[in-house]
């Protein structure tokens, strides 16, 4: 995940100002899994899940918990944030707590098909988004 370098070099170089700042941690964008019926400004790019294809490469167990929110929520919590007497270096968002294997059964129940599913095991982090959407386009 290249971005994170980047991120925390703009924030290295924050911490030498005066300036009062604020880094928004709102994990992955729920808009990826509603398109084309959800209104967003992002483009397609599905992690793990690909409920247009009915497929899934699930990483690991498939139960660790992950934060899921979307754009629009973030959008108005960043709103309301800003009139905030101070702000933390680290601000959290979260929209829904779920592991993978749970986002599955909902996206199964909301399509009324099951998906094709693929559990594996993960030993590299930045290996892990690569395969699992190599694996998703390919229908494993």
């Amino acid at each position: 995940m290249p971005h994170l370098a980047r991120r925390a070099s703009v924030q290295d170089e924050l911490r030498k100002t005066d300036l009062e700042w604020t880094g928004f941690y709102n994990g992955y964008f729920l808009d990826y899994y509603g398109l084309p019926y959800l209104k967003s400004h992002l483009q397609p790019f599905p992690f793990a899940i690909d409920i247009a294809n009915k497929a899934a490469a699930i990483p690991g167990t498939g139960n660790e918990k992950m934060v899921f929110t979307y754009t629009y929520d973030i959008a108005k919590f960043v709103a309301e944030a800003l009139i905030l007497p101070h702000w933390e270096e680290e601000t959290v968002v979260i929209g829904d707590r779920l592991s993978l294997n749970e986002f599955v059964s909902l996206a199964e129940e909301a399509r009324g098909q099951r998906l094709s599913l693929r559990i594996s095991p993960v030993r590299c982090p930045n290996q892990l988004i690569i395969r699992c959407r190599l694996q998703v386009r390919r229908g494993v």
